[in-house]
């Protein structure tokens, strides 16, 4: 009975120190950095948040304002089994990085709306350009530094 109790208690335990490692991430004070988990992302100044999740072997991403309001929310289907990240850089536009179906850039409109188009059409801040592998880094344009 005393080992009985004794393994459930352990049991009991690991399962709670599991659950407890699937917290999802939280950063408040994230500048645009390169992203590569899930979790929630703040940047304060920009007044932005960037929220991932993993799911169904699916990364989803989305950027709210301060108001909550969707400025940007994935439409491709970025695999979390390949290589992927998440990137805002200093001209305000937002790279979703894939190494399975390619990466895209979010870029604000004349109407103040994101809209998503293949990186490879624009030049490309480092990290966009040191992201992608080898093979195809001459599809990629770099932007002056």
């Amino acid at each position: 009975m005393k080992k009985n109790i004794s393994f459930t208690v352990s049991f009991i335990l690991l399962i709670a120190g599991i659950l407890n490692g699937c917290g999802i991430q939280q950063v408040d004070d994230w500048h645009g950095e390169l992203v590569k988990s899930p979790g929630i992302y703040r940047y304060q100044e920009k007044g932005i948040t960037l929220k991932v999740d993993l799911q169904d072997g699916i990364v989803n991403y989305e950027i709210t304002n301060k108001q909550g309001k969707h400025i940007i929310k994935s439409k491709k289907s970025i695999g979390d089994v390949m290589r992927w990240g998440l990137y805002w850089d200093k001209q305000d536009r937002f790279w979703a990085l894939s190494s399975d179906i390619g990466s895209y850039v979010w870029i604000q409109d004349s109407l103040a709306s994101y809209q998503e188009h293949p990186a490879k059409d624009y030049r490309v801040p480092r990290v966009v350009y040191d992201f992608q592998s080898s093979s195809i880094k001459d599809l990629y344009r770099l932007e002056d530094e």
